[in-house]
């Protein structure tokens, strides 16, 4: 294995496990509520409509789904991915397990083909 791969190995392991240790805190640390309110208005920004398949990428706390479920509708279909298991869980908590296609896989191996979708989102 190349002394790159290793590196890489590595600095993935540790950003996974910097976002493992701080994702119950994470919506209070970067500001709650004004982070909400800038969610919903990003979200305006990607040109989803009814029926839409989206895939967020990197979701995190998952913040951007219920603005994005309100506007797809119930007919849409949304995946949530994120590395950081803990960043999942802390999804399930807040969309009280309404969301059901999460993944815990890195950007790199999205087990998803891209023509699946109709838009794919990452926020911050």
């Amino acid at each position: 294995m190349s002394s790159w791969l290793l590196f890489w190995g590595k600095t993935v392991e540790k950003r996974k496990d910097f976002f493992d240790r701080h994702a119950f805190s994470w919506d209070k640390d970067l500001g709650g509520e004004e982070r909400t309110h800038k969610a919903e208005e990003v979200v305006g920004w990607f040109r989803l409509t009814q029926n839409h398949s989206v895939l967020d990428v990197g979701t995190g706390t998952g913040i951007l789904l219920p603005f994005i479920r309100e506007i797809i509708g119930a007919k849409g279909r949304l995946i949530a991915i994120d590395f950081s298991y803990k960043m999942l869980e802390k999804v399930k908590i807040r969309e009280s397990a309404a969301e059901k296609f999460l993944i815990n896989a890195s950007v790199e191996s999205i087990p998803l083909r891209s023509d699946q979708f109709d838009r794919v989102t990452c926020f911050s």
